[in-house]
């Protein structure tokens, strides 16, 4: 995730406005560096929503695939609850046709 903290965008507007060692932070984010930190502070808040729409999306991409998933199987047993039953009745007559005779 990105670091979105207030302390990154400090970070960061102090990477955009140019400080005098004289002047504090403070002083040019009150003065001309006002706009930048709104920038900042208002980017980090949609970096928020992005990271949160991403997060829903993959969570719904997700669960569309188990749902995929759950219904490809039951598909795949429905297939083979007919086939088993077609499998067994031309197994059944094999099967007992290994019998041998009972001596009476």
């Amino acid at each position: 995730m990105t670091d979105i903290s207030p302390e990154a965008v400090e970070r960061m507007a102090k990477r955009f406005i140019p400080l005098h060692p004289q002047v504090s932070t403070f002083t040019v984010l009150a003065g001309t560096g006002t706009e930048i930190a709104a920038t900042l502070r208002a980017q980090a808040a949609r970096i928020i929503e992005l990271e949160a729409q991403l997060a829903t999306a993959r969570n719904d991409a997700l669960d569309a695939a188990a749902e995929a998933g759950d219904r490809e199987n039951q598909r795949r047993l429905n297939l083979a609850s007919i086939r088993i039953p077609a499998l067994w009745d031309e197994l059944r007559p094999v099967i007992l046709a290994l019998k041998t005779e009972t001596p009476t």
